[in-house]
């Protein structure tokens, strides 16, 4: 299967198409959940600082900026990351269940170093333009991995779908000859001779029947 899954860092992890989602499985909501976060008006203090809604609306200004979050930006980004915090558990609760454990690990991994790269910012370790530029790289690697892990679940599925159907193939032909074998006997049942018929009803044994004259004047027969 093919998903396009936002992990908890407001990006999209290559590993397939929405479109070619099976109906029967419900899609993942968090990227939604994500983009929402862009019109929260508890973020409007930091929303020209950071991509809130996802790193594909990250700007020019963002990457460039070399200020550090001061004491209002510093609560905006605990909100931030205290809203996210849902859609990160969305995510997982959907790949969970529907997903690969291999993307999974690798959601769950971006999403922590993801923390740790908001930390550094609250921290004033690094700038919003630092941030934002670690931020694209930690994508560009999660993109990276999980398509060689999609990669991976199609090769891996193909194999599974090669192996049923020679298993298939193996057990209609073995089915097939049973039946062959099946469908002899019983002809060769029906060609042959009642042995129990014949022990109750045995064939007379074949007679003859001799006559010679008897002198006078008829005749005289044995029969054996």
């Amino acid at each position: 299967m093919k998903k396009l899954i936002y992990i908890g860092i407001s990006i999209t992890i290559l590993c397939g198409c929405e479109a070619m989602r099976p109906k029967s499985i419900p899609p993942d909501l968090s990227g939604q959940c994500i983009s929402n976060l862009a019109s929260n008006p508890e973020l409007m203090v930091i929303r020209t600082k950071v991509a809130l809604g996802g790193l594909d609306t990250q700007t020019v200004e963002m990457l460039a900026n070399n200020q550090k979050p001061n004491a209002s930006e510093k609560v905006a980004l605990l909100k931030w990351d205290s809203l996210r915090q849902p859609c990160i558990k969305m995510s997982q609760e959907w790949l969970a269940k529907y997903g690969q454990p291999n993307i999974s690990v690798i959601n769950d991994r971006v999403s922590s170093e993801f923390k740790v790269l908001l930390s550094d910012l609250y921290a004033g370790k690094i700038t919003y333009g630092e941030f934002a530029k670690a931020r694209e790289t930690l994508v560009s690697k999660a993109n990276a991995d999980a398509l060689v892990a999609y990669q991976q679940n199609t090769a891996y599925a193909n194999q599974q779908r090669q192996i049923a159907e020679q298993n298939r193939q193996q057990q209609q032909a073995l089915s097939n000859q049973n039946r062959a074998i099946t469908n002899q006997l019983i002809q060769n049942t029906m060609q042959q001779p009642n042995l129990d018929y014949l022990k109750v009803n045995p064939i007379p044994a074949p007679t003859q029947t001799n006559c010679v004259p008897n002198g006078m004047g008829g005749v005289r027969c044995t029969t054996y």
